[in-house]
């Protein structure tokens, strides 16, 4: 990705400053997270805000969907490209009314940049939304995803999975086969 595309890479280099850890993992990281979030510049801290606001407001309104995919991603800006284009080269949709939520896990760098280039060349009717959980933590993530998605299944990817052609019909195909104990199943008996 060419830096004059996100002009957050330039900024967010230049205050983490050479040999500074983004991704500490370490015992004492929450302390050494919350001292990272505190040297960010107010003026950066304001521009991520904006645009997270901004993706956060165009997104569609609750339509009934068949399957919706979430992409739970922390700092996720190199990794999240190529899942997207997994996503854009699914076949075999023709019947299918599906969405792609990317859950953005309290990202420092400039996913929801990536999110909203994306948004320009995505399919219109194949809703591409964007979210944005401050809580730490996958489950946190999900959770926020499921409680937004407008399909009748929900599936999951993490930013580092690239679904195959046919990932999101064998996804929606898995959950419409018929479980044991399910209340459908009674009139077949």
């Amino acid at each position: 990705m060419a830096e004059a595309s996100f002009p957050v890479l330039a900024a967010a280099s230049a205050w983490a400053g050479p040999g500074t850890s983004t991704l500490p993992i370490a015992p004492d990281a929450p302390r050494r997270w919350a001292r990272a979030k505190r040297s960010v510049p107010r003026d950066l801290q304001r521009w991520l805000s904006h645009w997270r606001r901004q993706l956060a407001m165009a997104s569609p309104g609750p339509e009934p969907l068949d399957l919706s995919v979430v992409i739970c991603t922390y700092n996720g800006m190199e990794r999240l490209p190529r899942v997207l284009d997994c996503l854009l080269a699914q076949v075999g949709l023709e019947q299918q009314a599906w969405e792609v939520i990317v859950v953005d896990n309290n990202s420092t760098d400039g996913t929801a940049q990536v999110v909203d280039a994306y948004r320009q060349r995505w399919p219109q009717p194949i809703p591409l939304r964007y979210a944005f959980e401050a809580r730490q933590g996958a489950g946190y993530a999900r959770q926020h995803g499921v409680k937004i998605a407008c399909g009748s299944l929900v599936a999951f990817l993490d930013d580092d999975n690239h679904p195959a052609l046919g990932w999101v019909v064998a996804a929606h195909r898995f959950g419409q086969v018929p479980r044991p104990g399910d209340p459908r199943n009674s009139a077949r008996l």
